[in-house]
C-alpha cells in the first residue's frame, strides 16, 4: 500500500531553525522522518470503517522518496541536538557515508495506535 511520511509544524520549524543555526552554506538537512501507512492513517481516523482501495491514479507513486539510492554515496547523518532528530546531510564537497535512499517504504513505521496519539497535536497544528 501507499505511504508517506510523517511531520508536524512543530518539527518542520524546529529543522528550520536547526538549519539556521547549523547548516553549512551548500548543504542540505534532510529530516530522518518517520512514515505511516495510509491505510493505518484511515483506520487511526475512522476504526473498523469500509474502504475501497482505487489504486494508484495517473502519477502518484506508491511511496514518498527523500533521496535516491544514487544520491545516497553524498549523504551523511547528523543530529538535531534540540530535538534528539536524527538528520541527513547533502552537500556537493561532502563526502557520505550511506548506502541506500531514503524512502516512505524504507522508513520507520507509526503504528495505528502511535498514529492516533499523535493526530490531536499534528490536527491543533493544521489549524494555527
Amino acid at each position: 500500500g501507499f505511504t508517506r511520511f510523517w511531520m508536524t509544524m512543530g518539527e518542520a520549524v524546529s529543522l528550520v531553525c536547526h538549519a539556521a543555526e547549523h547548516g553549512a552554506p551548500g548543504t542540505v538537512l534532510i529530516p530522518a522522518l518517520p512514515a505511516v501507512r495510509v491505510e493505518d492513517v484511515a483506520e487511526a481516523i475512522a476504526p473498523k470503517q469500509a474502504r475501497e482501495m482505487i489504486g494508484v491514479r495517473g502519477i502518484e507513486k506508491l511511496h514518498e522518496v527523500l533521496f535516491s539510492d544514487d544520491e545516497a554515496p553524498m549523504i551523511g547523518r547528523s543530529v538535531n541536538a534540540e530535538t534528539g532528530q536524527e538528520v541527513f546531510v547533502f552537500g556537493q564537497s561532502f563526502k557520505g557515508s550511506e548506502r541506500q535512499g531514503y524512502s516512505s517504504e524504507r522508513a520507520p513505521k507509526f503504528s495505528v495506535n502511535e498514529i492516533r496519539r499523535r493526530l490531536p497535536q499534528a490536527m491543533g497544528e493544521a489549524e494555527l
